[in-house]
């Protein structure tokens, strides 16, 4: 039975990294799995929390250097993951 559950944990894992493949870059899914922009940034110059309507809360910080990001973090790999899509799409322009 641990071999079927393991089976079924495997499709369900490849399944859902091809919808990521779909919609994201290689470059933020790689973001996503390997976090590297926790928590917060100390002294930031910026900080937002916004609590969603399910209840999710989202934090972020950052310091501004020379008129551009030079650090960024957020509370959760979740919030990671869609902070590196706006921040790779803006800078990719």
């Amino acid at each position: 039975m641990s071999s079927d559950f393991e089976k079924t944990v495997n499709e369900l894992q490849e399944s859902i990294m091809e919808d990521a493949r779909k919609i994201y870059s290689e470059k933020v899914i790689e973001l996503w799995l390997n976090p590297r922009n926790r928590g917060k940034v100390p002294k930031a110059d910026g900080f937002a929390k916004i609590k969603g309507p399910c209840g999710d809360t989202m934090q972020i910080s950052f310091k501004v250097k020379d008129g551009r990001l030079s650090k960024i973090a957020s509370s959760s790999s979740k919030e990671e993951k869609q902070m590196y899509q706006v921040v790779v799409s803006k800078t990719a322009n």
